[in-house]
């Protein structure tokens, strides 16, 4: 499972990578064999990428939409200002 979710991933060449739960997380670092941080910006073979324990409960509250938002808006963007 690990590795098709690396193969999904790898297929669909995205420019950055959002996962948004810890299972999913989990099967990211065994299908990549590195170590993921949740609540964190990383890099996944060169693709930004921001891991998340649980991201809809993260949006539950205020504090929380902040937290994510942190995180992601350091994801690349293919819109220039």
């Amino acid at each position: 499972v690990a590795r098709a979710l690396v193969h999904g991933i790898e297929a669909i060449d995205p420019l950055a990578v959002v996962i948004t739960d810890y299972d999913a997380v989990s099967l990211a670092s065994a299908g990549y064999n590195k170590p993921l941080s949740l609540e964190s910006h990383e890099q996944l073979l060169g693709r930004s990428c921001c891991c998340f324990s649980n991201f809809t409960n993260l949006l539950a509250t205020q504090e929380g939409k902040r937290k994510a938002w942190k995180r992601l808006k350091r994801l690349p963007s293919l819109v220039r200002p």
